[in-house]
């Protein structure tokens, strides 16, 4: 295997392996007696992600329409499981959350703060240990908060040398303006890659 891609092959008698962040993956495979190698064509595998995180934002008991699914990459046949845990929330709050099957769901909170919670995808067949994803809302009270947008984290995939361009600012919430724009001067990076790589910002 490619010391490159991003897998980890285990129980070689089985030849499986699992995919450990997104990406291309090569292959070779060594004649043990020999040392021969013989190589798939590149780029044979795709890892992508499942499903990203959700996120959503409202005001103080006022009700909230999204959908779980909408950036997630699952195969026909995927339902939401009806039930979910409770990650946290505002203390002394008493939210309601009802989600669809098909991923849609309704959310009202009566305090303000985030609240976060664990949604379950089960795919066709398997109705028991579905995988988890995560929503998160914050509900704010624009009244009595000095609190301009809510920002929340993007997630981007790509590939080595291959650009890729998304608007930071799309699933970012404004709350006491009508649009809000990127401050480019102030863009921090938190963390850099092993190899190089270049940032273009759009508003």
């Amino acid at each position: 295997m490619d010391q490159y891609t991003p897998c980890d092959c285990f129980n070689y008698n089985k030849r499986a392996c699992s995919g450990l962040a997104p990406g291309k993956v090569n292959f070779y495979f060594t004649e043990s007696v020999t040392g021969c190698r013989t190589y798939l064509p590149n780029d044979i595998i795709k890892v992508t992600n499942c499903f990203d995180p959700d996120f959503n934002v409202t005001l103080v008991n006022t009700p909230v329409n999204g959908s779980v699914r909408t950036n997630d990459e699952i195969p026909a046949g995927t339902t939401y499981h009806h039930t979910y845990y409770l990650l946290s929330k505002p203390a002394g709050s008493n939210p309601s959350l009802v989600i669809l099957p098909n991923g849609n769901y309704v959310f009202q909170g009566d305090k303000s703060g985030m609240y976060e919670f664990e949604t379950r995808i089960c795919f066709q067949g398997i109705i028991l240990n579905c995988p988890g994803s995560n929503l998160v809302i914050h509900v704010v009270n624009s009244f009595s908060e000095m609190q301009n947008v809510v920002p929340n984290t993007d997630i981007i995939s790509t590939y080595e040398n291959e650009a890729a361009t998304f608007i930071t600012s799309f699933n970012d919430r404004c709350i006491l303006a009508a649009d809000c724009n990127i401050d480019t001067s102030k863009i921090t990076i938190v963390s850099y890659p092993k190899r190089q790589c270049w940032f273009k910002y759009q508003r």
